[in-house]
C-alpha cells in the first residue's frame, strides 16, 4: 500500500476552546462577585459552596449555555483525538505488515481490506460528529464503555451535558411545560421537548433543587458540569493511559483546568 504524503495546516481548537472557556469562567466570576458581594468570604472556593447559598440571576443564562457548549466540545474533542490516534496506529501497523507480502498473497488481501476498513472508520469518526456515535465507536472498536467508568450519577451528568449542548447549539428555543404533560396528544410539540429534556431536568432538580430553566440562572451551573467532565477525563487516563504526548497534554490541560481562573498558560 503506497503512502501519500500531503502538506497541510492544523489548527488545534482544543487550546482555543479552553481560552474561550477561560473568558466565560472569568466573566462568571466577576459577575458573581458583583451580584453577590458576600462571596468574598468563599476565598478560592468561589463555585464550591452549597448551591442554595447563591442568588439566581438571568444574566448567568447565556454564560452557562456558552460554557456548557464549550465544555462538551472540549470533552468530545479529547476523546475523538484519542480514538483517532489509536485507530491510526492500528491501520499504519497493518500497512507495515502488509508490505511483507506480495499483492497476490491471501494474507496481503486480508490486511488490505482491514486497512481500508480501519482508515474508513477513522474518517467517519473525524468527520461525522456526535457524542453518541463516539461512545458507540469506543464500545465496538476498543471494547471500552465510557459510561461504565463513572458512577451512575456522574454518567447522568455527562449525558445531560450533551443533551443540553445538542438542544442549545443551534440557537433555537428551549421549551418546557409549566405542568408535566402525561399524554402526547395534549400538546405534541411541548411533549417532545419534555421527553427530550426529561433526564437532564431530573438530574438538575436533584443536584440543584431547581427546575432546569431556573438552574440555568445559577452561577455554578456550568462549573458543575465542568467538574463532571474532568472526572471522566481523570478516570479514563488512570485506566487506559498512557497515550501519546500530545493527547496526554490535552487531557491533562482539561483535568488540571481551574474554572473561573486565568489558565492562559495551559
Amino acid at each position: 500500500m503506497e503512502k501519500k504524503i500531503q502538506k497541510h495546516l492544523t489548527l488545534n481548537t482544543h487550546n482555543s476552546l479552553l481560552m474561550g472557556l477561560d473568558a466565560i469562567g472569568l466573566t462568571l466570576r466577576k459577575k458573581l462577585n458583583t451580584l453577590q458581594p458576600d462571596t468574598s468570604d468563599y476565598s478560592n472556593q468561589l463555585f464550591d459552596q452549597s448551591y442554595s447559598s447563591y442568588h439566581l440571576n438571568h444574566t448567568y443564562i447565556g454564560l452557562n449555555l456558552a460554557a456548557c457548549n464549550l465544555i462538551a466540545a472540549i470533552i468530545e474533542g479529547c476523546f475523538r483525538s484519542v480514538f483517532g490516534s489509536l485507530i491510526k496506529r492500528d491501520y499504519l501497523s497493518l500497512g507495515e505488515m502488509s508490505s511483507q507480502y506480495s499483492g497476490s498473497n491471501k494474507e496481503y488481501k486480508s490486511m488490505t481490506r482491514a486497512y481500508r476498513l480501519a482508515n474508513k472508520l477513522s474518517d467517519e469518526i473525524e468527520f461525522n460528529g456526535g457524542w453518541d456515535k463516539l461512545l458507540q465507536a469506543y464500545r465496538e472498536y476498543l471494547d471500552v464503555d465510557l459510561n461504565s467508568l463513572l458512577s451512575a450519577r456522574t454518567s447522568e451528568a455527562i449525558k445531560g451535558l450533551f443533551t443540553l449542548r445538542n438542544a442549545a447549539a443551534h440557537g433555537t428555543n428551549l421549551v418546557a411545560p409549566i405542568v408535566k404533560i402525561n399524554v402526547k396528544s395534549e400538546n405534541e410539540y411541548v411533549f417532545k421537548w419534555q421527553s427530550r429534556l426529561q433526564n437532564l431536568s431530573v438530574y438538575v432538580k436533584r443536584e440543584f433543587d431547581l427546575e432546569l430553566f431556573d438552574a440555568l440562572s445559577h452561577p455554578c451551573f456550568s462549573h458543575h458540569f465542568y467538574c463532571k467532565g474532568s472526572e471522566l477525563i481523570s478516570e479514563f487516563l488512570s485506566r487506559y493511559g498512557p497515550f501519546g504526548k500530545e493527547i496526554e497534554r490535552r487531557m491533562k490541560n482539561l483535568k488540571d483546568y481551574e474554572f473561573g481562573r486565568d489558565n492562559h498558560t495551559l
